[in-house]
């Protein structure tokens, strides 16, 4: 993964994490050390990627006598309204201030072993250097799950990015340009059940998509209590080509799991080999879906129009979109919760749009001495 970088242009330095944990904790394994090392590279190496190889758990010296091994700590914090701790990586490049808004672009792959590895950095490479020809990247696929138990106006909220305007440089611009595809499976009107709504996501996503967005409630291991999507139905995913996953929703991102085994959905999803998805931008947290709204809506004007292609930094951009339109600190914690799991320079296989041909006039002679 590093000399793949390197070859495209990136100045890339591997480090042990035990390294770190030498230099600046005596040795012992501390997230804070992390985040010191993390805060030296930026001032001095002018640092702009962070990709943490390597999953962890919020037991990492197993005091339960179950918990699976962490090779890289999460920051645990008490950022959660509702939950109270969880996994807050973001603060480990929030480097600048004391606000929680990230200053270098952070991703995770969540491993548990070698070969974890080895699958999600081929899947990396494959999607980079995957054809385009057969349209799967202007497949964008939008999901809602139904109004039971409150929540929120998930329909509403997904029709508001998959068909809404933002004003972009003096106009009003669709978040989603035309020239992408849009499907919409919304419970219980394009999919009666959760049965039907699971089958019609599995094969949208076995079709190909550049983006999945999900609105409405879930747990660790599904989407909704209908199970639209849930770690099973990772088994039946075949996609040659990986969509990138935006689960505007609680806990999907809760990658810290201890017991032997769990996983979330995310990671099952980034993790799976030859299907599943690219890299999931999502929550170890609870959060609002009218805070979820912001991060999504600055993500789409990242990619579309800010020519911010890199995932981590669309990621970013969609932090700092909340940041700025949202009412004042009401939503902080998702700026905490939020985590990319994938790598954050990984490109988007995004269509560039060709702008309308304008008719010239040729005079003659075009050039006179």
């Amino acid at each position: 993964m590093a000399d793949y970088r390197s070859d495209r242009g990136l100045s890339v330095e591997v480090v042990d994490v035990q390294h770190i944990y030498d230099v600046f904790n005596y040795g012992r394994m501390s997230p804070n050390a992390i985040r010191d090392f993390l805060t030296y590279a930026f001032w001095n190496w002018q640092t702009s990627y962070v990709l943490l190889v390597g999953d962890g758990t919020f037991d990492p010296r197993n005091y339960r006598n179950n918990s699976a091994q962490t090779f890289i700590p999460p920051y645990l914090a008490m950022v959660d309204p509702d939950l109270g701790e969880t996994a807050a990586d973001n603060r480990y490049v929030a480097i600048i201030g004391s606000d929680p808004m990230p200053d270098m672009y952070l991703g995770r792959l969540p491993a548990e072993s070698s070969a974890d590895v080895t699958t999600m950095v081929d899947k990396i490479i494959d999607y980079e250097s995957a054809p385009a020809g057969s349209g799967w990247n202007k497949n964008v696929l939008f999901v809602s799950d139904d109004l039971k138990g409150g929540g929120g106006a998930f329909y509403n909220y997904s029709d508001a990015i998959a068909d809404g305007v933002s004003a972009y440089e003096g106009e009003m611009v669709p978040l989603l340009p035309d020239i992408y595809n849009k499907k919409k499976l919304y419970l219980p009107y394009d999919c009666a059940d959760g049965n039907s709504c699971r089958d019609d996501i599995i094969s949208q996503i076995n079709q190909g998509a550049l983006l999945i967005s999900y609105v409405g409630h879930s747990a660790k291991e599904y989407w909704a209590e209908e199970k639209l999507l849930d770690i099973d139905s990772v088994n039946q995913l075949n996609n040659q080509f990986y969509p990138v996953m935006l689960p505007m929703t609680c806990l999907e991102g809760y990658f810290h799991e201890a017991q032997v085994g769990r996983m979330s959905l995310s990671e099952a999803l980034v993790r799976k080999a030859g299907g599943g998805a690219i890299a999931s931008w999502s929550s170890s947290g609870l959060g609002l879906a009218s805070g979820h709204d912001y991060l999504e809506r600055g993500f789409f004007i990242s990619i579309f129009y800010n020519n911010l292609r890199e995932i981590g930094a669309a990621a970013n951009f969609g932090k700092l979109y909340l940041s700025i339109y949202s009412p004042a600190g009401k939503y902080d914690d998702l700026m905490e919760t939020f985590s990319l799991l994938g790598d954050p320079a990984l490109r988007l296989r995004t269509i560039d749009s060709v702008p309308e041909q304008r008719a010239h006039d040729l005079f003659l002679p075009s050039v006179t001495r």
